[in-house]
């Protein structure tokens, strides 16, 4: 389905759960052109309950070198038509996900967050990203630019031969 691979697609590059981005709506998605989605998440997300029209997170310029691809970029021009993204519960998604074959049956709703806050971490400790946007792009307030918020670090999990343990270490030192 456009839709289900469209929300997979935007959970992973948003580091994003999926009641974030299936709760998405016309209003809050511009897509500018084939390599640049700008998506405001100033309403409709867990993290606008604070209301802070401030805060670094409201809006994301998805950009990608090559272009996004077509399916998600139809899927998202369509989107006028419906209310949200995607009409299905996270119970219905995560039953659906386990149903599909491997790798996909090992994440959730929620664990397509995690598997793009430990990419972005691991990003941190090879100098790619500064600290600041692994808590941006994970929707967290940002309470001091050098150290991550315990609602971030929660977040982080073990990769390849990098456990959590060993992450959260190294982005408390860099």
């Amino acid at each position: 389905r456009k839709t289900l691979y469209t929300v997979i697609y935007l959970m992973y590059k948003t580091a994003s759960r999926y009641d974030e981005v299936h709760n998405l709506c016309s209003s809050q998605v511009t897509v500018i052109n084939n390599k640049e989605i700008v998506i405001d998440w100033s309403n409709r997300t867990k993290s606008t309950r604070t209301r802070n029209q401030f805060r670094a997170d409201n809006a994301i310029n998805v950009y990608d070198e090559t272009d996004h691809p077509p399916i998600v970029l139809e899927t998202l021009n369509d989107l006028h038509l419906r209310t949200t993204l995607c009409n299905w519960t996270a119970t219905r998604f995560d039953k659906w996900i386990k149903s599909v074959p491997q790798p996909l049956p090992k994440y959730s709703a929620h664990s397509f967050k995690s598997l793009a806050v430990t990419i972005l971490g691991q990003m941190i400790v090879h100098k790619l990203i500064p600290p600041y946007m692994l808590v941006v792009m994970a929707k967290h307030k940002i309470d001091h630019p050098d150290l991550l918020p315990a609602t971030t670090n929660r977040y982080l999990r073990t990769l390849g031969s990098v456990s959590s343990v060993q992450l959260r270490a190294q982005l408390n030192n860099t």
